[in-house]
This record gives structure tokens, sequence and C-alpha cells, in this order.
């Protein structure tokens, strides 16, 4: 048998003992695997398992509750008791060994290593080593002396012999009285210990045998398949397992009985519904067959009655149609009348207004004209000055020249006079080079005193900005026409042009209104759609004038009132010349024009955060003392006020309202911390300063 391999199996925690055991064995001449000494480096652990456990004759399994409770170890022992090989038990310590392996012959190693060893070696069939030693033990320790008399010996070899008779026939009964008879047979014998260790386990078994009855008495009598189930989870592996799995699978065929029973009943009482709704189906059918014949032969009358009714009515409508048609003819040609006289009359009024758009148009393309001369005008100006400036240059570089000659001549008289020799061109040179770079070095020093530094795009745009006026902007345009702030210096040229017509137009509007009110008008040939030429005075290019027209409804003269309670005072030019920032009529001279003597008042006082309508109202009736005339400014002339805001002390840093309309809800708006111009609701809220011209 040594020639057969033998598997160890065992827990970690008994790695030592395992250890020992099988390098003794080996050492006997047993052909033992174990993992801890057999597993290459790099291999995988549960194939090289599985592999040794294949190729073994012999499962060696060592029992202590450690290896027990072990998964691995107890998954080794089926798989050797399902394969067929021969597990030899090795007992290490006192437990309760698995159910599979109770009946079979253990080694005890509790006692004494020394004796469980002799006992393995001989179940083993391995013979002694020569030296008189097995595994590396003495051959005293085996309790075998040789040199015993032969008497003795035999008497030993006797006693050995019944013992392991009794021994092996107690084993083979298996019971507990077996190993009784044993024990009290052989009060010294060799396997005591292990007598009455199976004596304990077979009182444990029969205990756990008699559990296992009396839950199947239980479960035979109450006949139930959740104590049936109760039993198979305590007893997984118990004598009644079949009858259990028996009486399970009659309650499940009970059950699938009664469910197709039931099913059945139900399929039937269905059919019984059916069958009674089908028969009360037709029976309500029968009776709405001849509800609706009744109907029918009603409605027939009914609707025999209705055409004798509806013919008459015919009769009746054509006679009153008739009429209608007549008297809708003579209406007709009625309206045809009023309309030929209402065509005449639009046809007329029509012609008016376009000449009247003729004339607008010719006097906006005249006003067009007349700015883009003063434009022409500015910018010829400022291209003077250019050339003149430039020519001033040209001439202060040819005085340094004319300077630097004189020098010249100045140094080579010097040297003339001091004898000095010209053969040296060398030195010659080095001198004019000298002589060249100082007076070089002299123009640019006059150049940055005298001429002073050539202004940049930015500083020229600040100075016109200082200035604000058309012709500081017209010098920008002129000065830098490829400029960063060109198309701004135009912008605010347009700015101030249109500003200045407003406050012209309203100086014009306000004499004409006070005109109207002394000399008596005829309103009715005034046409409702007539305006004054003054509020129309935009250019074709431009959209500016026509958001203006739409920000002054204050200011036209077309529908003079004959009868009004307050006459506004006209507006007499100013004694002086007015300069801006100056509290004069009211409030504040925001803008004024060359001669000082006309321009722009802006109220010391604002209101902040209403919407568009009460902005205007609240500026038509704003009044200083006796001074009226107060109104919404139009988005050109808040731009005015902006540039001038410092002129305002204290002001919104926000969106202020201008008159200028942008469709049916919508108008302009500025803002006062950025100068960023914008369409806004004419629901929002914003601030609010009046305007009046002088």
């Amino acid at each position: 048998m040594s020639t057969q391999k033998i598997f160890f199996s065992y827990s970690r925690a008994d790695s030592p003992f395992a250890l020992t055991l099988a390098k003794d064995l080996r050492e006997a001449g047993a052909d033992i695997w174990i993992d801890q000494l057999d597993i290459p480096a790099g291999s995988h652990w549960d194939a090289a398992v599985e592999k040794a456990l294949n190729s073994s004759a012999y499962v060696l399994v060592i029992l202590t509750p450690s290896s027990t409770a072990s998964t691995n170890v107890m998954d080794e022992v089926s798989f050797a008791l399902e394969s067929g090989k021969k597990i030899i038990p090795v007992l290490l310590e006192d437990c309760l060994a698995p159910f599979r392996l109770r009946r079979l012959q253990r080694i005890d190693f509790t006692s004494d290593y020394t004796t469980g060893f002799s006992q393995l070696i001989i179940s083993l069939n391995l013979s002694l080593g020569s030296d008189g030693k097995v595994g590396g033990l003495p051959v005293e320790n085996t309790q075998m002396e040789a040199s015993t008399p032969v008497a003795s010996a035999k008497e030993d070899q006797d006693r050995e012999r019944r013992d392991n008779a009794h021994w092996e026939e107690a084993c083979k009964l298996n019971t507990i009285a077996a190993y009784r008879k044993y024990m009290n047979e052989n009060p010294a014998g060799s396997f005591k210990e292990e007598a009455m260790l199976m004596i304990k386990q077979l009182e444990v078994e029969q205990k756990e045998d008699e559990l296992e009855a009396l839950l199947w008495k239980k479960a035979k009598h109450e006949h139930v398949r959740n104590i049936y189930e109760h039993y198979l989870q305590e007893y997984p592996q118990g004598n009644y397992k079949t009858l259990a799995l028996a009486a399970i699978a009659e309650f499940d065929k009970a059950e699938k009985e009664e469910a197709r029973r039931l099913q059945e009943i139900a399929q039937q009482q269905e059919r019984e519904r059916a069958q009674k709704a089908k028969e009360e189906k037709e029976k309500a059918d029968q009776l709405e067959r001849e509800r609706a014949q009744k109907a029918k032969e009603e409605k027939e009358k009914a609707d025999q009655l209705e055409r004798e009714r509806a013919q008459k009515a015919k009769e009746e409508k054509e006679k009153q149609l008739q009429a209608e048609r007549e008297k809708a003819q003579r209406d007709k040609e009625e309206r045809e009348r009023q309309l030929q006289v209402e065509k005449e009359k639009a046809q007329k009024a029509k012609l008016e207004r376009d000449k009247e758009l003729a004339l607008e148009k010719e006097k906006a393309q005249k006003a067009k004209e007349e700015r883009e001369k003063q434009l022409q005008a500015e910018r010829e100006k400022a291209q003077r000055e250019k050339e003149e400036r430039e020519k001033q240059k040209q001439q202060e570089k040819e005085k340094a020249l004319l300077l630097k000659q004189q020098q010249k001549e100045k140094a080579l008289a010097e040297r003339q006079a001091n004898g000095g020799n010209e053969t040296t061109s060398g030195g010659s040179k080095k001198y004019i080079f000298i002589g060249a770079g100082i007076l070089i070095l002299g123009l640019g020093i006059w150049l940055m005193t005298k001429g002073g530094p050539q202004k940049d795009d930015r500083t020229s745009w600040k100075e016109a900005m200082q200035k604000n006026d058309s012709t500081a902007y017209a010098q920008y345009m002129a000065a830098f026409p490829e400029g960063k702030y060109f198309d701004a210096a135009k912008g605010r040229i347009d700015s101030l042009y249109w500003a200045e017509k407003a406050i012209k137009d309203s100086l014009a509007a306000i004499q004409n209104l006070a005109v109207a009110e002394t000399t008596p008008t005829t309103t009715e040939t005034t046409p409702p759609v007539e305006t004054t030429p003054e509020v129309v005075q935009t250019p074709v290019t431009t959209k500016a004038p026509e958001t203006n027209t739409k920000a002054k409804p204050n200011n036209t003269a077309a529908k003079p009132k004959p009868t009004t309670t307050e006459k506004p005072k006209p507006t007499t030019t100013p004694p002086g010349k007015i300069a801006l920032g100056q509290s004069y009529g009211g409030g504040i001279v925001i803008y004024v024009n060359a001669k000082g003597d006309h321009g722009m008042i802006v109220s010391s006082k604002e209101v902040g955060s209403v919407d568009y309508e009460k902005a205007q109202k609240i500026c038509a009736a704003y009044k200083v003392g006796n001074i009226s005339g107060w109104r919404l400014p139009s988005k050109d002339e808040l731009n005015i006020i902006y540039q001038n805001r410092k002129h305002l002390g204290e002001y919104t840093k926000g969106n202020y309202w201008s008159a200028t309309e942008e469709g049916k809800n919508s108008a302009m708006v500025q803002n006062f911390s950025n100068g960023n111009q914008s369409k806004s609701n004419k629901s929002s809220s914003c601030a609010v300063r009046a305007v009046r011209p002088f």
C-alpha cells in the first residue's frame, strides 16, 4: 500500500501536526501528497488539489473541531466518498465526526502521538525502518520490545489478538451495547478510549434519530405540507427524506387538482354568465327594435307636419326676402353714391398730402445738403489747418537743415583756422558723423519742445469730447479719416445737428402756438391727418427724425385749441450769452448753440421708477413758477444730456426715458452709467427729466 498515493485533508489551523505526520510517513516509505509541500510555485491551487484527489487512492482526514467546520475539508471528503476512495480518519482532537465518517475506524492521536502513529503504520501495512525506528521514532516508544522473553511476547501477542478480535466485532456491530461489552471484556484494551468516544457519538446519534423520529411521527399524524417541509429543512439527509418528498409531491398534486377543479368551476360559471347575458341582450335588442319602429312611425308623422309648416314658412320667407332685396338694392345705390363722394374727397385729400410730403421731402433734402455743406466746410477747415501744420513742420525741418549746414561750415572754418589737415579722410568723416548726430538730436529736442508731439487718435478724441461741438468733431474726422472714433464723431455731429434742429423746431412751434392763440383759426378746414412741416424733418437716409416725430406730440401746431385757459408764455431770447451748466429758465442749461442765444434747459429735479405713460404726463404737467412748456426729451436730446451729465449734479446711474417710440409698446431709453441706448417696454420703470428749449 505504500506505493499508492495518500492525500492529506486538514484544516489550516492543524498545519504543524499535518506537516510532522506527512514527513514521518514519507520517511516510513509512504507516498503522500500535501498541499504545503507538493504544490509548485505559480500553480493554480484549485486545479492542483483536484488533480491530486483524482490521482490518490487514499484520503487521510485529520479530524479536529476546525477541520469539521471547514468547507474545503468537507468538500474533499464528499468528493472522496463519491469517487469510491478509501478514507482514513485521524482523530487529533475530540470532536463530533461528520455523519458519513462515524462508522469508519479512526486512528487516535489524542493521547499519544507514538501510539497513534504505530496504529497508522499497521493500517497502512508499512514496515519498520532498518535502524529500529518508524518515522524517526525509537522502537521502544511503540511498546514492542524485542528483548522480552519468548513466553511474555507470546502472551502479549495473544492478548493483542483477542483485543483486536473483540474490537473488530464491536466495530462490525457498531452499537452502544457492543462497545460496552468490549470495555467490560477488555478493561485495559488498546481501543478503550475509542470505544468510549464511539459510545458518546452513538448516544448523540441515537438522540438525533429519536428527535428525527418524533418530528416524522408528528408530520405523519398532522399530515400538513409545512411540517414535511420543516422536516426536510431540519434533516436534509434524514431517514424519511424519500417519504417526506413523496408526501409533498402528493400535496402538490392535490393542489394542482384542486386548482384545476376550481378553474373548471370558474369557466363553467363564466359560460353560464355569458349565456345569461346573451339572452338578456337579445331581449333588450328586441325591445329596442320595437321602440325604434314606434319612434320611426311617430317621426314620419312629425316630419310630414314639419314639411307642411316649412312649405308655408318658405313661401312667407320668399315674400319677405323679395321685399328685403328691393330695399337692399335701394340702399346699395345710396351707398354707392355716398362712396363716390367720399372717394372724390379722399382723392383730393391724398393729393394735398402728397404735395405736403413732397414739400417736406424737399425741405429735408435741403437740410441734409446744408448739413453736408457744413460738414464739408468743417472738413476743409480742418484740412487747411492740417496743411498749415505740415507746412510749418516743413519750414522747421528746412530751418534745422540750414542750421546743420551752418554748423558744418563753421566747424570746417575752425579746422582750417587751427591748421587742420584734411588729408585724413577718416578723421573728417568721423567729425562729420558726430556733427550730424548732434544736429539730429538737437532737431528732435527742438521738435519735442517747440513743435509739440504728434497727437494720437485717443488724445484727439478726448479733446473733441471735452469741446463737444461740431467743429471739434469735424477736426477729429479730418485729422483721422481712418480713426477708431470716426463713426462716433460722425454720429455726435448728427446728434448735435438734430438736437439743435429740434430745439429750433420747438421754439418755432411755441411761437406758432402763440400766434395761433391770438389769431382765430377755422379748424373745420384742417384735415385730421395734417401735421406741421416742422414735425417731420427726417432725411430719407436717417431714422432719428422719424422717432423724434413720435416723441414730440406736444410740439405740433396742427390742432391748436381755440379756447385754452392756460396760455404758455413765449420764450424770449435771453439777454447776454448763456453758458453750459448755468441755472436759467427754471432748470439747468444742458445745451447752447455757438451764439449762446438758443439751447435746451433740463429740469434740475428728476423722478425715478415710473412707466412711459406716467413719464409723459409728469413732463407735460411739470412747472417751475410760471414757466411751463416742458416735455419728455427725444433720444438725441437725451444723449446730449448724457454727454453733459456732469452739470446735472446728482443723477440716477440707470435708465432714463426718451420720447422716441419704437413700435406700439416700446420706447428708447439711455443708461447714464455707460451711455448705451436700447429699447424698453413702456411698462418698465425708468427715471425721468423734463426739457424745454429757449
